[in-house]
């Protein structure tokens, strides 16, 4: 269990931060990356992994 041990597991991809859990990492990213964060998520909805056509 990281909380146990102080291990830092989630890495930002933008800076140097870490934090133990993945909510405090998506936290992170939205309020200190906005714009990394609207991009990447716009490319998401663009290029969906499931497609309804696909059932």
């Amino acid at each position: 269990m990281a909380i146990h041990t102080g291990l830092q597991l989630y890495n930002c991809p933008h800076c140097p931060k870490e934090c133990r859990s993945r909510s405090n990492m998506y936290v992170h990213i939205k309020q200190r990356h906005a714009d990394e964060w609207l991009r990447a998520k716009m490319a998401r909805s663009h290029n969906p992994q499931f497609k309804p056509a696909d059932v």
